[in-house]
């Protein structure tokens, strides 16, 4: 898992403009928009029905270990039925996720039950997904085409957490799970009524292991970490410091005007020179200023910060995407994409691991303020990416 909604978001309009009205991809473009209306207000949401830190570190830990477990079933299910069936069987998990979240202070929901609900949708949607795309894109195009769009995806997913924040500030975010509730089972019945070839394919995972893709799982799972420290963590420690869901999810949805600009620009540029160059100078920019996180103190200086990170993520997340597709298009795809989540998991198990290790030592505020530190250092793994085979460093 590494792509936000919002890139979710970009991929099926894109998908739509270039195969006439597709049901699928509306749907799916549907269900982004709807996710990130309460993405980044789940921890949060966590910790303000009693839940410490630690349980929270926790709570994701038991994610992401039984989510590498059942990657090899999301592998065989996408093999034997296609990307599209799993990700409709996907769907009814999110729900239940949503649900137990939505229910836990009527019915105390044990926290290894929501965190499993929570695993089995994200194993069985993320393999099809890049499946689905990487399959789609053009090997030339490839950069333009995952940013292509964006800009207009952009005001979906800003009006996402500045709504979402609006909606739990006023009326409480246990309202705002039973609308993601609601609008999320609307999203499903389409999915399951669509029909698509089996791919009839038996993996055969020793076949691609080697070293150079050892090499794009440590820099995958790298991306991940940053992704989690940003959808977790940072989004706690600026409630710690707003203390309201509302200028959080304002601080989130202002800095996208910038980073859509950023993306739209690197997407028409990166396809005609190297890629790996984007990787570089963003992910260390990015891995920087998520250090320089830790020294927020107030709404301005959030927005600041945001602002600079939306800059610096958006420079290299479509190249570092592309990289992926293309590595994928090499490879057998089916087992390159298995490897690479389950890589991105156990590298996510790694993090919040020392971190469950750190909370037996440290208060809840400098948690964060670690979590924040190794997710930056993390971040630097990033650009081990290394350049596709068939891609050309200069320009073409």
């Amino acid at each position: 898992m590494l792509v936000s909604e919002s890139h979710l978001s970009q991929h099926h309009l894109f998908r739509i403009k270039n195969t006439e009205i597709n049901e699928i991809y509306a749907v799916m473009s549907v269900r982004s928009t709807i996710i990130s209306l309460i993405n980044i207000f789940i921890p949060i949401y966590l910790y303000t029905i009693t839940y410490s830190i630690q349980t929270i570190i926790l709570y994701y830990f038991i994610m992401f270990i039984v989510e590498a477990i059942l990657e090899y079933p999301a592998m065989r299910l996408i093999a034997h039925f296609g990307p599209k069936h799993s990700i409709a069987f996907s769907l009814p998990f999110l729900v239940l996720n949503f649900w137990t979240l939505w229910t836990y202070p009527q019915y105390h929901w044990p926290i290894w039950l929501i965190a499993i609900l929570g695993s089995v949708t994200m194993a069985f949607f993320w393999q099809a997904y890049h499946y689905d795309f990487s399959k789609s894109k053009e090997k030339k195009r490839t950069t333009k085409q995952i940013s292509t769009l964006y800009i207009i995806i952009a005001f979906l997913s800003a009006l996402g957490p500045l709504v979402g924040g609006v909606i739990a500030q006023k009326f409480g975010l246990n309202m705002l799970f039973g609308i993601v509730t609601g609008l999320v089972l609307l999203t499903i019945f389409p999915l399951f009524i669509q029909r698509e070839p089996h791919i009839k394919h038996k993996p055969v995972i020793r076949k691609i292991l080697n070293k150079s893709i050892v090499r794009q799982i440590i820099a995958y799972g790298g991306s991940g970490v940053e992704v989690s420290a940003t959808m977790i963590f940072w989004p706690l420690f600026l409630f710690f410091i707003l203390g309201t869901y509302q200028q959080v999810g304002f601080v989130v949805a202002v800095s996208l005007a910038v980073t859509v600009i950023v993306t739209y620009l690197i997407g028409h540029v990166a396809d005609r020179k190297s890629k790996k160059y984007f990787i570089n100078v963003g992910g260390l920019l990015t891995a920087a200023l998520g250090a320089l996180r830790i020294f927020v103190y107030s709404l301005g200086t959030a927005v600041i910060v945001n602002l600079l990170r939306g800059v610096t993520h958006s420079i290299y997340e479509s190249p570092f995407v592309a990289e992926y597709y293309l590595h994928a298009d090499e490879q057998s795809r089916t087992e390159y994409i298995f490897l690479m989540e389950l890589g991105i998991d156990l590298v996510r198990i790694l993090f919040f691991g020392i971190l469950l290790a750190l909370s037996f030592y440290l208060s809840g505020p400098q948690l964060l303020v670690w979590a924040l530190l190794i997710g930056a250092g993390f971040t630097f793994l990033l650009t081990l990416m290394p350049a596709a085979k068939n891609e050309k460093n200069a320009i073409n």
